[in-house]
């Protein structure tokens, strides 16, 4: 069968399901070209492999030498993962962020009561910006992140100005969050570069 024909994999995979059909999801499971053959025990195995099913089916597939390897056996070096050696400092840098991302909330839930602040900025394929809210943590206020915003410009936008990109990122960004600006109890602070 000849490659590029549109229904080729599905033709292919019906005269597979055919030919094997007394065998499938028994012995075999079969992908196209790729044949799996399990088996109980190595006995049923060697039973079930060449001698019994696959010299024929090969012959009448006429596959190449290089396609077919009959006696693959997997070694239990290849089931266990790598190990992936840290060094020290890279383990420190490891905990530090995990301890970074569990320590104080990533993200806030949205208070209409709260002053808002959005923070954008823009770059030659892409905008990008955070809305934040202030929030009292052990008696200090800080601006917490609610809610992200970036997206990816286009073609012609990205033949902008900077400032043009920098003035499109806020409009973007006010524009995404409307439903948090509309109706705000408090001006919202704009900060871009």
């Amino acid at each position: 069968m000849p490659f590029g024909l549109t229904n080729a994999p599905a033709t292919f995979q019906a005269f597979i399901d055919k030919a094997l059909r007394e065998f499938l999801d028994i012995t075999w499971v079969v992908y196209l070209d790729d044949i799996l053959i399990f088996s109980k025990d190595e006995s049923d195995h060697e039973e079930h492999n060449y001698s019994r099913i696959a010299a024929p089916l090969l012959n009448l597939l006429k596959t190449g030498k290089n396609k077919k390897e009959i006696g693959v056996k997997v070694q239990q070096t290849d089931v266990v993962p790598p190990q992936f050696p840290l060094s020290k400092t890279a383990l420190e840098a490891f905990k530090a962020l995990k301890e970074a991302f569990t320590s104080v909330p990533l993200l806030q839930y949205f208070d209409k009561n709260k002053p808002m602040r959005v923070e954008m900025d823009a770059s030659a394929f892409a905008i990008g910006g955070i809305l934040t809210q202030q929030f009292e943590i052990n008696s200090h206020l800080h601006w917490l992140p609610v809610t992200y915003y970036s997206k990816k410009l286009l073609d012609t936008e990205t033949q902008y100005g900077t400032g043009e990109q920098e003035l499109l990122a806020i409009v973007e960004a006010m524009h995404h969050w409307r439903h948090y600006c509309q109706g705000a109890r408090h001006p919202i602070v704009v900060l871009t570069d």
